[in-house]
């Protein structure tokens, strides 16, 4: 195991911490900029299709992927629904309170990639079976769906905060 974690590429440090650092202060009360909300999520869904492209049997893993992606932005758009959003202080912000499910989705996430990471490097991108590709379309999908569920529930949002403040 030591082994494989010495023979990672630093990048790969360098973005898992990055992004577990953006993780863990999702886990508190924060505001956000809402034009900014949407191009996560633009960007996420861009690179998993792309990753998706560059594996052996790309339809099968696009289905898999859009299941994923559609059962995951359903769920997380219902249960983000029932959280407490408030406009923010500043112009064009929202505030939203903190949740570990942030991280917790970013970690599972990032196990099943540095997994696949691993077996690419050791057997080429040929030798993943096609287990290991419908994990990955799935967790791919999962994650990104989850991702753009939250983003586009918080959005609609502050949508309504607009209109009932524009109605008042």
């Amino acid at each position: 195991m030591l082994v494989i974690i010495e023979n990672t590429p630093r990048w790969v440090f360098a973005v898992f911490f990055v992004t577990l650092y953006y993780c863990i202060i999702a886990c508190y009360r924060r505001e956000i900029d809402v034009n900014k909300l949407l191009l996560l999520p633009g960007v996420f869904i861009g690179l998993s299709l792309w990753s998706i492209f560059q594996y052996n049997e790309p339809g099968k893993m696009l289905f898999i992927w859009g299941v994923g992606f559609i059962c995951s932005s359903i769920a997380t758009f219902h249960f983000v629904s029932k959280v407490l959003i408030t406009p923010g202080k500043k112009d064009k912000t929202i505030s939203i309170p903190g949740t570990s499910s942030v991280l917790i989705v970013f970690l599972i996430y990032f196990s099943v990639r540095y997994y696949v990471g691993y077996e690419e490097a050791i057997r080429g991108i040929q030798g993943i079976n096609t287990v290991q590709l419908i994990i990955t379309a799935l967790a791919s999908g999962l994650t990104v769906g989850f991702y753009t569920g939250r983003a586009l529930r918080i959005y609609l949002r502050y949508r309504e905060f607009l209109t009932t403040s524009v109605e008042s």
